[in-house]
């Protein structure tokens, strides 16, 4: 919906557009939204880092030496 100009009297012209598909776009964006919110908080993807960090520093450890 806009609000066009003044006709003048009080009066204003409007423009309605109806757009169905627009509505689908919304939605996969929310879906998306959904998936990387629950892809974020999967336990597995936070206990792996914690896992591989101490790991890693060791054997650039032993590479130094």
């Amino acid at each position: 919906m806009a609000l066009g100009e003044d006709l003048g009297a009080g009066r204003w012209s409007v423009r309605i557009q109806i757009r169905p598909l627009v509505s689908l776009i919304w939605l996969a964006a929310l879906i998306m939204a959904i998936g990387g919110a629950t892809a974020a908080s999967d336990r597995r993807y936070r206990t792996a880092k914690a896992v591989e960090a101490p790991a890693l520093g060791a054997a650039a450890g032993d590479r130094a030496a």
